[in-house]
């Protein structure tokens, strides 16, 4: 008898269900965004470009909206949308390609982020929108914000 109850215990937590998470919205939100990873994972172009807009109580160097385009993976430009200058090298970091948003998801998962609304596309996984919370009062609000350029590719290289 006992040995039926481990092996049925065993089972269950290799098997991969979630029966302690079910109501733990931290983690409902890691699947989602596991899920969503592994979707953009398969689609993701070869080439692609899109606009990224930071939200904080930050300069107007990282808050302005930024296109982003990257080739293979890698950011091969950055440029201020309203003039198309080329974003300051030093605020690099705060523009990354679709993969590093998914990172600053899972950063604030990690956190256990007060707030954290983050809207996929359906057909590509990536992060269309989010918006997170540390915990105190609006001055701790980030989010961002973007959309596709419309020069995509969809071969992969």
């Amino acid at each position: 008898m006992t040995l039926i109850r481990v092996t049925l215990v065993l089972s269950l937590l290799l098997s991969g269900c979630n029966l302690f998470d079910a109501d733990d919205p931290l983690a409902q939100e890691r699947d989602r965004l596991d899920r969503n990873a592994q979707l953009w994972e398969g689609t993701e172009p070869a080439r692609y470009a899109f606009f990224l807009e930071r939200l904080c109580f930050c300069g107007t160097e990282v808050t302005r909206r930024v296109r982003i385009e990257v080739a293979n993976g890698v950011v091969v430009s950055r440029t201020y949308g309203d003039t198309g200058q080329p974003v300051p090298s030093q605020w690099h970091d705060l523009f990354p390609p679709i993969e590093g948003i998914f990172q600053i998801v899972r950063e604030a998962l990690d956190r256990n982020a007060a707030e954290l609304d983050v809207q996929y596309d359906p057909e590509r996984g990536y992060p269309r929108s989010a918006r997170t919370m540390r915990g105190r009062p609006a001055r701790s609000r980030r989010g961002f914000t973007w959309g596709a350029s419309g020069r995509r590719s969809s071969s992969r290289a």
